[in-house]
């Protein structure tokens, strides 16, 4: 009787190759999607940390592009150079994607952009600095601040 009750009682079996392989093929696809969504993140995070401060300079050329009075090329300053960098950050991620033909043509373009970035901060230092001594911070009233 002891013998009967012992074949009745269920035993545990290790599971099958297919359901191994399964699981293992599911939690590999789970830890690679999690990895990649974590780079595709990082990426957009990295991109929009980048693209912060020329989007900052248009913004604030574009608010006060007519209210400088000591010199009105100061906001332009600032807005060209935030679409150059724009266009910079843009020619840059196309570089990445494009074939050898087109990554040459994104090359010479980055360098062109490049080149009148540098010619354009130079200016823009030359109108900042000499518009610094006329600037106070005392007298808010004052116009020509």
């Amino acid at each position: 009787m002891d013998v009967e009750i012992l074949a009745e009682v269920p035993t545990i079996t290790q599971p099958s190759l297919i359901q191994t392989n399964l699981f293992g093929n599911l939690k590999s696809y789970f830890a690679s999607l999690l990895k990649t969504s974590v780079a595709v993140w990082l990426i957009v995070f990295l991109i929009a940390l980048i693209c912060a401060i020329p989007l900052t300079q248009i913004i604030v050329g574009s608010l006060f592009k007519d209210q400088c009075s000591i010199n009105y090329l100061i906001p332009i300053y600032l807005i060209v150079a935030g679409v150059t960098g724009l266009v910079s950050v843009i020619i840059s991620m196309g570089e990445v994607c494009a074939s050898e033909f087109g990554r040459s043509v994104l090359r010479a373009l980055k360098i062109t952009f490049s080149l009148f970035g540098l010619a354009w901060l130079i200016a823009g230092n030359v109108w900042v600095i000499n518009a610094q001594p006329t600037v106070q911070f005392s007298n808010h009233n004052e116009t020509n601040t």
